[in-house]
């Protein structure tokens, strides 16, 4: 007849309650497996988490050069709008100045075309008179 197998055999590979000394062994590889990939994914959170609050510091970083530039916009509108009011405020103040004058050389010119007209008019009124000795001209 058959015999039966001693249960008490520690190496028997066919006992499912008694560990194998290979399964053991491969166990213990699977573990450090294992046990690498939960250090490389654990590497990797970390680096993860890293690379999140450095986003959320440029964030802020890019949230404040927004905002700089916005204001930078603004007064850029405002320099470019008082620069015009000044330019055309020297406009207007150079245009009175070139009036003013062209007048005074008018008025000069006019004084001295006057004094010349009368002056021609009273040397033409003496050769008259000379010429002809009466004053009923």
């Amino acid at each position: 007849m058959l015999k039966k197998e001693n249960k008490s055999d520690p190496y028997d590979p066919y006992d499912p309650y008694v560990p194998n000394v290979q399964s053991v062994a491969a166990t213990q590889q699977k573990n450090e497996k294992v046990n690498k990939v939960k250090a490389q994914v654990d590497a990797v959170v970390d680096v993860m988490k890293d690379n999140i609050e450095m986003a959320k510091n440029r964030g802020v970083k890019l949230e404040d050069i927004s905002k700089q530039t916005e204001k930078l916009e603004k007064d850029a509108s405002n320099f470019r709008r008082s620069g015009n009011e000044v330019r055309k405020r020297m406009w207007w103040k150079d245009l009175k100045w070139k009036i003013i004058i062209a007048l005074t050389i008018l008025i000069i010119l006019g004084v001295i075309i006057a004094s010349i007209v009368v002056t021609q008019k009273s040397c033409a009124f003496k050769a008259l008179v000379m010429k002809f000795g009466s004053v009923y001209l």
